[in-house]
């Protein structure tokens, strides 16, 4: 996952082609939680630790690694991610108003479906989105640009829980938007600050 500002993460390929010299990248594994960073853009990768540590029940170990650092973490960070390679410099790594403007286009979907199976998905918002429009009747498709997240509302019905991830690889497709999107699912109760950080209010 990469941080191109204080309030804006990604997920991005599991690679060093990905990491940009400057920039902090967090790698989530099972049991270790690590962040290669630059001292000064510390702060909001450690906001998002502290909200995966919270809701895996703080059993991953955490370590912080800074980008000159070596030894047997750093080198086990390299590991994770498929090996090392030359990083891009902050330059070519490109600038943060691009990574602005994807995440401009968020789109909100909602899926109904009735007791007579009667199947609806239909767009509720772009742009700017509350999270004020997700009801907890239905299940909705976010896509943020960077990762797409199925959202199932606690009254759900047991065809819109099961039938959500469905859609959302279904709208990859008829959209058009890029097949290794990451897809996702959350509970109604069960959102972290990660996914309630998509929202304007």
């Amino acid at each position: 996952m990469s941080f191109q500002n204080s309030s804006i993460s990604a997920p991005v390929s599991l690679s060093w082609r990905t990491m940009t010299s400057g920039f902090p990248f967090l790698s989530v594994s099972r049991a270790r939680t690590s962040c290669a960073t630059r001292p000064f853009s510390l702060m909001p990768v450690l906001e998002l630790v502290r909200a995966l540590d919270a809701e895996r029940k703080g059993k991953p170990e955490v370590i912080v690694l800074h980008e000159s650092d070596t030894g047997a973490d750093m080198d086990e960070f390299w590991k994770l991610i498929g090996g090392k390679g030359p990083i891009k410099s902050a330059k070519e790594g490109g600038h943060d108003a691009d990574w602005e403007k994807e995440l401009e286009k968020k789109k909100l979907f909602r899926l109904i479906i009735d007791a007579d199976g009667k199947e609806t998905f239909k767009l509720v918002d772009e742009g700017k989105i509350t999270y004020s429009e997700l009801h907890t009747d239905d299940a909705f498709i976010l896509d943020v640009g960077c990762e797409v997240i199925c959202w199932i509302g606690a009254k759900a019905s047991s065809a819109e829980r099961k039938k959500s991830l469905q859609y959302a690889q279904d709208y990859l497709v008829k959209c058009e938007r890029p097949h290794w999107l990451p897809i996702s699912r959350v509970l109604e109760g069960g959102e972290n600050a990660y996914f309630k950080a998509h929202f304007d209010d």
